[in-house]
């Protein structure tokens, strides 16, 4: 055989590269079986993810006339309740069970970050209530700015 019928004799080839191709196509059918089995279920499992002990709460305080409050840094406080009603005063008080704990917080440029039911770090209250026991709640907050008077 010289080397223009190596070249030129693609019947050795095409076996190889058939043999090849279906090394390749049963590597991804296993790779596909094994994604649907171990990769889909696990998912479905553990989907349902339980109520949540923490709520990230982020707020703007203004004036009446649209400043933005606390500067470079004030101290507020702030009380959370979750409601079964939008007007305030009205409806069923659903968390927490007693009256709600003030918390302090910092306003820089108007804005506040508050971890409502993060007792680890400093939150009064924890967050033990059963969100799934309403479809719908409504979170109301009060702040207060304490202001101290020297005689």
């Amino acid at each position: 055989m010289d080397s223009g019928d190596f070249f030129n004799n693609s019947s050795k080839f095409s076996y190889k590269g058939g043999l090849l191709t279906k090394m390749i196509r049963s590597c991804i059918s296993t790779f596909l079986i094994f994604s649907i089995l171990f990769g889909y279920f696990p998912i479905a499992l553990f989907a349902d993810s339980g109520v949540p002990t923490i709520l990230s709460y982020q707020g703007r305080l203004t004036s009446s006339s649209g400043d933005l409050l606390g500067g470079s840094g004030t101290t507020y406080y702030f009380k959370f309740s979750i409601w079964d009603n939008t007007t305030v005063g009205s409806g069923t008080k659903l968390w927490p069970a007693g009256s709600p704990t003030s918390f302090t917080s910092t306003v820089r440029q108007g804005g506040f970050n508050i971890n409502i039911g993060d007792t680890v770090n400093g939150f009064p209250d924890t967050l033990d209530y059963n969100f799934n026991t309403n479809k719908n709640v409504y979170l109301q907050t009060v702040h207060l700015l304490k202001l101290y008077h020297l005689d």
